[in-house]
């Protein structure tokens, strides 16, 4: 992810990316991480850090 991140970003081109949060599924909600997801009491995921998250978040943080 990094290296595309990277690329997109010397050459200036947009990015953009799809964040898809259920409660049923939780494949493309990036902030879970690739693991296995905990769940609190209530049965709701919890996030947990994750080098995936941190490299879109480090991106977004330093893009505004």
């Amino acid at each position: 992810m990094q290296d595309l991140i990277s690329i997109f970003n010397q050459k200036g081109w947009h990015k953009s990316f799809y964040a898809f949060r259920e409660d049923t599924w939780t494949g493309m909600n990036y902030e879970l991480g690739t693991g296995k997801i905990k769940r609190d009491e209530e049965g709701k995921p919890m996030r947990q850090d994750n080098s995936l998250w941190d490299v879109i978040k480090k991106d977004l943080q330093t893009s505004k």
